[in-house]
């Protein structure tokens, strides 16, 4: 009837162990004892692997997860001790794992791994506020630039005027004068 404790034991990304405290790598401590990493957005392909530590009977124990974020839904495994997960979106993600014992029994204290998937730099908030700018920016300049197209316009067409008005008062002084 005991409940067996249940770890997670390791993460691979793209199918390589994610190494501990390294400058790349998200991991500044096993696996087992991390609740929380982040990770990059070219780094969305990744399995994690769990463990029940019930050693009477291993091969009965069966295995539940779901990734919150992605799917609500509990997926049960047999003997299949990882989960595969490939290209998620950026986001933030919950991932649960829970096992039976040799009786069937489930323990309900599930194992959560909270997962951040970051966006590239094109699609951060940091960026969007530079499209933004940018965007602003590039509207003002065709406004000015619209403004200006009609100011130079309606100035031509002033003159044009002033110039028919110009020859039309010659015209009617030669016309006076003959």
């Amino acid at each position: 009837t005991k409940q067996p404790p249940l770890y997670i034991t390791g993460i691979q990304v793209d199918n390589k162990e994610l190494p501990i405290d390294s400058k790349e790598s998200p991991l500044r401590q096993s696996i087992t004892y991390t609740h929380k990493i982040k990770l990059n957005h070219d780094q969305s392909t990744l399995s994690i692997d769990f463990a029940a530590l019930s050693f009477i009977s291993p091969q009965m124990n069966e295995y539940a997860y779901k990734m919150e974020g992605l799917d609500n839904v509990w997926t049960y495994l047999k003997t299949n001790r990882k989960a595969y997960f490939t290209e998620l979106s950026p986001g933030n993600y919950t991932f649960k794992v829970k096992a039976s014992n040799s009786s069937g029994m489930w323990n309900e204290k599930e194992t959560t791994l909270q997962i951040e998937i970051l966006p590239p730099f094109w699609a951060s908030k940091a960026a969007y506020i530079v499209y933004i700018i940018g965007g602003m920016l590039l509207i003002v300049v065709l406004i000015r630039h619209y403004h200006k197209a009609i100011s130079e316009k309606n100035k031509r067409r002033i003159e044009q005027i002033e110039h028919e008005k110009e020859n039309e008062l010659y015209k009617n002084k030669i016309d006076f004068f003959t």
